[in-house]
């Protein structure tokens, strides 16, 4: 039986319960809510379920990331200083792109009704929740890039 290393069991953990949620959201009925304005608009039933699970996922990967660079940075110090940069810089160039993100972001305040209520979101919220999304969108498009890169990469090398 092949070994598995416990990032590995919490990845297929992780990855199963995302594709649960996203199952259930798709699966799930549509329900009809209030606009502020008046209007009636359609929404999928499990949608707050899903939007909590994505907060927790970014909670999670960008603890990670944090702690782990952090660790690594210290073990590192004192065998491999280049090492111990190089996991420095990470860090720091993760908080780059946020604060890039964050700048480029927009700040519309908007509200909604669900069930009755009104559910106002501030300029703020909104430009965090902004910076948030052009962060994923520019990650997942550079992990692609450097993907296909180093495909390319190998592929002249042999």
């Amino acid at each position: 039986m092949k070994n598995f290393s416990i990032s590995s069991i919490v990845l297929w953990i992780l990855a199963g319960v995302s594709i649960l949620l996203t199952i259930m959201f798709f699966a799930g009925e549509q329900v009809e809510e209030l606009t502020t304005t008046g209007g009636v608009q359609s929404t999928w039933a499990n949608t707050d379920l899903y939007l909590w699970w994505t907060i927790g996922i970014i909670v999670f990967g960008v603890a990670a990331l944090i702690i782990f660079a952090v660790k690594t940075f210290i073990t590192n110090l004192q065998q491999d200083a280049k090492g111990a940069i190089m996991s420095l810089v990470t860090i720091l160039a993760f908080f780059a792109v946020l604060a890039v993100c964050y700048f480029i972001s927009s700040a519309e305040g908007f509200s909604r009704v669900v069930n009755g209520e009104t559910q106002t979101f501030t300029d703020t919220e909104m430009k965090v929740v902004d910076m948030w999304i052009n962060a994923i969108v520019f990650l997942v498009g550079a992990t692609v890039v450097l993907i296909v890169a180093g495909g390319i990469k190998n592929l002249i090398k042999k």
